[in-house]
């Protein structure tokens, strides 16, 4: 009798005990899973991948080169449909309301950006060969935009840090060698133009 009674006391602990824990887990709102007599346990609930949330950063990465890469694909757009001047100059005569080049009329030679919309309009054809003959800092330029282009394509594409990445290279012996470039390119333009009025 001692020996039952101690191992059916034993029994009613357990119970007991077991009912506590699956007390606890319905008042969490889990609901206890079923174990053989004498066993309890509360069932841990089951961990879901949490959503993906897009960065504040990249959204505006994004957004920021579908902007550009609008603006470089307007300007690309614009010089395929002009026709490149056989002069070299006045090719953005063709864009209602545009004048002539007032440094050509006024002293006989030609700006420092004659020509540049006449590279673009070869660029934009294709021929870049006759785009750096028409004006080299425009060809330079053409081409940097259709990179620009392919690069905010990309970005907004995958959210890269590439543009950010590209814009580091930027400094000051860029921005000198730029410079230099775009005063080379003008006189060279003003030799051809010369030259052609012979």
């Amino acid at each position: 009798m001692g020996g039952d009674g101690r191992k059916s006391f034993s029994g009613v602990d357990r119970d007991r005990q077991g009912k506590s824990i699956d007390d606890a887990a319905r008042i969490g709102g889990h609901a206890p899973r079923a174990y053989p007599h004498g066993m309890s346990s509360v069932t841990v609930p089951a961990i879901s991948n949490p959503p993906v949330l897009v960065a504040p950063s990249t959204v505006k990465r994004r957004l920021l080169a579908l902007i550009i890469g609008f603006g470089c694909a307007a300007v690309l757009a614009l010089a395929a449909w002009l026709t490149p001047s056989v002069e070299g100059v006045g090719t953005h005569r063709q864009i209602i309301g545009l004048p002539p080049c007032g440094w050509i009329a006024a002293a006989g030679i030609p700006c420092p950006t004659c020509g540049m919309t006449t590279a673009f309009a070869h660029a934009a054809d294709g021929n870049l060969p006759a785009s750096f003959r028409t004006q080299p800092m425009g060809a330079l330029l053409a081409l940097a935009c259709a990179v620009s282009l392919l690069v905010c394509v990309y970005v907004a594409a995958t959210g890269s840090n590439l543009g950010r990445a590209l814009g580091r290279l930027w400094g000051r012996r860029v921005a000198w060698g730029l410079c230099a470039a775009f005063v080379a390119a003008w006189v060279f333009k003003i030799i051809l133009y010369r030259r052609s009025e012979l």
